[in-house]
């Protein structure tokens, strides 16, 4: 690195800052810590960008930015499987940021132990599919994958090792204090969304970047290793 050149997290944030900036102006859309609710009105046009699946992620371009950091890799002793955090580009942000993914505080009751969710689904966790508000109409749908995708500047998964995140579904209900009324709700969202709980695992502590295995970008079609980008480049 020169010695008057920024670090490489600096240049990603600036990056996905101008791209959140760029997006904010075009589209009018709000966004909050709380969701993803979009109050932009989708138009023709990007309805048939979206259905075509085939999105212009800017998210792989900045891979070469992302400073790099040891692959763990999985542990074939313990036979661990790989679990993923999903969200979208804007979220990475912070995470970056932070260094840290931290427990999900936005709507948790007082009294209920707040969590950092991760799923064993290999494609996509449909409950990431965030929410979207028509300004015209006022109603408020769930947003498909493309549809995420595009209005949340991306789609990003950050991948650890199955210890980081022990507890199941099962589990988080006996120790989080959830309530029985909203662990049924949850459930019912996932029916509704087509996911399954049984592929939800929590952590009840922060997740440092040190247990991160990689951090993997969808294009559109497929997800891309920022390590594996990283080799080609060395």
């Amino acid at each position: 690195m020169k010695p008057n050149e920024p670090p490489q997290s600096d240049i990603l944030t600036r990056f996905l800052m101008r791209i959140f900036r760029r997006n904010k102006r075009n589209s009018g859309s709000q966004f909050n810590q709380t969701s993803l609710l979009l109050t932009a009105k989708i138009n023709p046009d990007e309805q048939r960008a979206t259905a075509t699946g085939k999105l212009s992620n800017p998210f792989r371009a900045a891979a070469r930015a992302f400073p790099k950091f040891e692959n763990k890799g999985t542990n074939k002793m313990t036979k661990q499987k790989e679990i993923w955090h999903y969200t979208v580009g804007l979220r990475l942000i912070e995470i970056i940021e932070s260094k840290v993914i931290k427990p999900a505080t936005a709507n948790v009751p007082r009294g209920e132990k707040p969590v950092v969710w991760f799923s064993s689904n290999p494609v996509w966790e449909m409950t990431c599919n965030k929410g979207f508000q028509d300004k015209a109409t006022g109603l408020i749908r769930t947003l498909t994958k493309e549809e995420t995708a595009y209005y949340g500047n991306g789609l990003v998964r950050i991948k650890v090792n199955s210890n980081v995140a022990p507890y199941n579904f099962q589990v988080f209900k006996k120790l989080s204090n959830i309530s029985n009324r909203i662990a049924r709700v949850l459930e019912n969202v996932a029916e509704q969304q087509s996911a399954n709980p049984r592929e939800w695992y929590v952590s009840f502590k922060p997740v440092p970047q040190s247990e991160w295995l990689d951090i993997e970008l969808w294009d559109g079609i497929n997800w891309n290793s920022i390590l594996e980008n990283q080799k080609l480049d060395s």
